[in-house]
């Protein structure tokens, strides 16, 4: 994955922000699809769009956009408002890295893991590659 270190980064910031809450959190792998049956919250996180142009003439390193998105589900039984509250506190516990947009999604059902979700985007603007 291109973004690893800057994914557990955020990964990390939403853990903290979210202390004593009952979900899981992990960085999710790309193009892999298993419905199941969720039995409490989780968080995946997950690079999203990368833009970026060359740092110098050279072409040493990048920079430029890239976004960084946290896919939070609930199960049906815990309700649409434990999945925004769960979606609040991943927002409020990442400001501090300082994204220059932060985008939420309207709240989805997802009828084949039997649970509503929400899509939290994270964009960043600054060197990419070294």
């Amino acid at each position: 994955m291109l973004l690893q270190d800057k994914l557990q980064t955020l990964l990390n910031a939403i853990k903290n922000g979210i202390e004593g809450e009952n979900f899981d959190s992990f960085i999710a792998f790309p193009n892999v699809y298993k419905p199941t049956k969720l039995s409490k919250s989780v968080i995946a996180v997950c690079q999203g769009e990368i833009e970026a142009k060359p740092l110098s003439l050279t072409g040493e390193g990048l920079i430029g956009n890239y976004t960084i998105d946290a896919d939070v589900f609930s199960p049906w039984d815990k309700g649409s408002a434990e999945l925004t509250r769960l979606a609040e506190k991943a927002v409020k516990a990442t400001l501090f890295l300082n994204p220059v947009r932060v985008a939420v999604s309207p709240v989805r059902n997802d009828a084949a893991l039997k649970c509503y979700s929400i899509k939290c985007s994270f964009t960043f603007n600054e060197r990419i590659w070294e």
